[in-house]
């Protein structure tokens, strides 16, 4: 975002500056004032800019040595042009690189002496303002939020920011998105005045407050219209949760010299009005008169107003709280320290803010701050949004900078309801049931030229029968009429029917055949039903299905798509379950028991559950690993190879990103002796014989760390689960690796079943080549096998760099 702050000219509106120079050396000084006086002029560069090259030059020509010392005059001036002391430091150290350590180790004393001169300004006098970043929202959100009583103050912080946090930045329209965690144990930090109630009861001071910016009234109800799962999910978390909108212009930075670059004493603080006041005048009184006020006193680093509209929401709304404990108004302040909030209290400005606020306010309610976490920034996700905050959090205190993502949120509108887009990878298949087997393979794989990726023929069960039919035998229950009469065949137990199943691929996409038959004749009899309408059990029908991404719970998901689509009123769109029920009642009683999820043999890892569409259409979502994901790989590499396409495995889509790689063509000398003393602890002690089977290039003994049923993820890879599916996910990067080697450089254990790990790992390929990776990996554990593990890295600059 642009700052349109007005800039002076540094040399001709610098009169002081002027004569500084002019006692240096009069000629020097008018030369000064009138050949940099122009070039301060050029539009192009910004004056900030042009300061701080001013200050590497002069260290470069200047030795600052005697009376004639431009420097403190230099530094001047890059403050008076918003540069802040971490700056310039910054570019102190950055000179020394070029001008030399002994050169420039001078400055660093002169330039302490120089803020030490300036500290009595106090620190929001020398800090830059970036309040114009958030002057261009025009309408908030502003919600007070109090925890439920079970749960601690860690527990509710973590979950807020690590789960909630990261799910509400997901959805449409945000422009900012801010968790302000509190402290509402700490009473009576704000001076009472006039005998205005300056201390909230207990039940009355909040846990925290989420703020969310929007660009506009638009952006704002997409957000609304797509909150749902948020709200849902808030239930784990709050007790309470009371929401305060602002109309266009009522949310204002007046003033914020923190830009996160100072732990600050932070204070939000909560306003009533008195009853004798009108609204108008209340506002009139806060924006004209206290706001201006506050804000150019020097101690304050941040000044941000928010006017609330009325909340006219009845009783019967969840969110609705009485009009006596209602606020008009709220703002944030803050401060570099206690002191200069003290210093603040003691000022003119703030007597001459609060000199009448006895006919325009009746409580206060200041709460402070323990931490803000920013989700979305200027309309991108940051890294918080996108995943765990802890693990942010652990990345940005061994020195990262790379905290935002550049990824915008998008501002699709859901119709007023929320998406469950987040969790799928397009749609797997495509499905038909058919008359004719034999002629359908032959049509679908010799005529068309898809490949079988697997299939089976007699398939039956109670589960399975449940699974596929459970909603029409209900229905037909109801009606008193016979299964049969509307498409059921019976495969409970391979007396009456069995099914038969081929999937073919088509590269982008699958083609699943089925066909229902007597189960005394052979894959070769007709169908047991003729064509007709939406049952799986006719021929003809078709049913979409919809791929599921991996780290899904199933049958979670398939609560989620129910309760959603009832609430919009698709009453039509309704799971099956895989036992039997003898009325809907009753199936809604019976838990999540939505998918099948065994299947033996090239099956093993398929898993599906049924539904309905709002039409009456046959719906189906499924998951694809193991044993199941390598066939449908073999046979989609197969259409490949024949049609001289290139399609990719849904989950293998691989973004390209500039990534810190080397790449070099010597050999790399392996260290005879490992550099991981300093690192221990049981599970530590095995991640390091985990590291050291991989470095032996040994997969089999690699594997024996995890467990049975364990979660891996290789960098850009797809997750695979259990010891051959890391083994079979291997493969392919055997082959490019000659060797490796880690470079542990920190390990956190935040408790005694999660080690978080951040590395570096070198690689050489068989061609010589040498890359240094950045890597963290998050490792889980069962006892003292490994049950997930996620290593975050992209893999790609080993096959893909020539």
């Amino acid at each position: 975002m642009t700052n349109n702050q007005p800039y002076k000219n540094a040399v001709l509106d610098d009169k002081e500056l002027q004569e500084g120079l002019k006692k240096i050396n009069p000629k020097f000084g008018d030369f000064v004032t009138r050949v940099a006086g122009e070039v301060w002029g050029l539009p192009l560069i910004d004056q900030k800019t042009k300061a701080l090259i001013t200050i590497a030059i002069d260290i470069v020509n200047q030795s600052h040595n005697g009376p004639g010392n431009p420097f403190p005059a230099h530094i001047d001036m890059a403050l008076k042009q918003g540069a802040t002391r971490e700056e310039i430091e910054e570019l102190l150290l950055f000179m020394c690189v070029y001008a030399g350590f002994n050169k420039v180790a001078g400055c660093f004393g002169m330039l302490k002496e120089i803020f030490q001169q300036i500290g009595g300004q106090g620190t929001a006098a020398m800090t830059p303002d970036y309040a114009t970043r958030e002057r261009q929202q025009t309408v908030a959100f502003y919600t007070l939020l109090w925890k439920k009583q079970d749960l601690n103050t860690a527990l509710f912080s973590d979950y807020w920011k690590n789960v909630n946090g990261s799910l509400g930045a997901q959805l449409p329209g945000q422009y900012q998105n801010w968790q302000h965690h509190l402290d509402p144990q700490i009473i009576d930090i704000w001076p009472t005045l006039n005998g205005i109630k300056s201390t909230a009861t207990e039940i009355d001071r909040c846990d925290g407050i989420a703020e969310i910016i929007f660009a506009n009234e638009s952006d704002r109800q997409a957000y609304f219209q797509s909150a749902y799962l948020l709200e849902n999910d808030g239930k784990n978390l709050f007790s309470k949760a009371v929401g305060y909108t602002t109309s266009p212009g009522n949310s204002v930075t007046y003033i914020d010299r923190l830009n996160g670059a100072i732990d600050a004493i932070k204070l939000h603080v909560l306003i009533k009005k008195t009853d004798g006041a009108s609204l108008a005048e209340f506002r009139q009184y806060m924006s004209d008169t206290f706001a201006p006020a506050i804000s150019k006193n020097q101690e304050v680093l941040k000044f941000r107003l928010h006017l609330f509209d009325p909340r006219p929401h009845p009783p019967s709304d969840p969110h609705y709280e009485s009009p006596e404990k209602q606020y008009q108004a709220a703002f944030e302040i803050a401060f570099a320290n206690y002191q200069e909030m003290q210093q603040f209290f003691r000022s003119k400005d703030y007597l001459a803010a609060t000199k009448i606020q006895g006919n325009y306010i009746k409580e206060i309610n200041a709460l402070p701050e323990r931490s803000t976490y920013t989700f979305v920034d200027e309309g991108h996700i940051t890294q918080i949004g996108k995943g765990s905050s802890k693990v942010t959090e652990m990345i940005a205190n061994v020195g990262t900078n790379n905290y935002s993502s550049e990824s915008p949120l998008s501002n699709g509108n859901y119709n007023g309801k929320s998406s469950l887009a987040q969790h799928l990878q397009g749609v797997q298949h495509f499905g038909i049931t058919v008359d004719d087997m034999d002629k359908a393979i032959e049509f679908y794989t010799e005529v068309l030229g898809g490949k079988i990726a697997i299939g089976g023929d007699g398939f039956y069960g109670e589960d399975l029968h449940n699974l596929l039919f459970q909603k029409e035998e209900l229905e037909a229950l109801q009606k008193g009429i016979n299964p049969r009469s509307v498409g059921v065949p019976n495969i409970r137990d391979n007396t009456q029917e069995s099914l038969d199943v081929r999937f073919i691929s088509f590269g982008n996409t699958c083609v699943e055949v089925i066909h229902f038959r007597d189960a005394k004749l052979s894959p070769k009899a007709p169908n047991v039903f003729s064509k007709v309408p939406s049952s799986v059990g006719f021929a003809n029908v078709p049913h979409i299905s919809f791929h599921v991404k991996d780290d899904v719970d199933l049958n979670d998901f398939a609560q989620m798509l129910e309760d959603e689509c009832q609430r919009r009123g698709m009453t039509n769109v309704v799971v099956n379950k895989t036992i039997h029920v003898n009325s809907e009642a009753e199936r809604r009683k019976t838990g999540l028991s939505f998918a099948k999820t065994e299947f033996p043999g090239d099956f093993d890892g398929w898993a599906l559950f049924y539904c309905k569409g709002p039409n009456g259409e046959q719906l189906e979502f499924n998951q694809v690993r193991r044993t199941a994901l390598k066939n449908f790989k073999r046979a989609q590499q197969e259409y490949n190879q024949l049609t001289g396409r290139n399609f990719p495995w849904a989950s293998d889509a691989i973004k390209e990103n500039g990534n810190m790689m080397t790449a070099t063509t010597t050999k790399w000398e392996w260290p005879h002796t490992k550099k991981w003393p300093k690192y221990s602890g049981s599970k530590v002690d095995i991640l390091k014989q985990l590291f050291l089977a991989g470095e032996a290039m040994n997969v089999n003994n690699f594997v024996e760390f995890f467990t049975e049923d364990c979660l891996y993820q290789f960098g850009n890879f797809p997750v695979v689960y259990g010891k051959q599916g890391i083994k079979d996910s291997s493969a392919g990067f055997l082959e490019k690796c000659e060797g490796l080697h880690h470079h542990i450089k920190n390990v956190w254990q935040p408790s005694e079943e999660l080690v978080i790990i951040e590395m570096e790992v070198t690689y050489v390929r068989h061609d010589g080549k040498v890359f240094t990776l950045p890597c963290a990996d998050t490792v889980r554990f069962k006892g003292d096998k490994i049950s997930e593990l996620r290593i975050f890295m992209d893999i790609m600059p080993m096959f893909t760099t020539p």
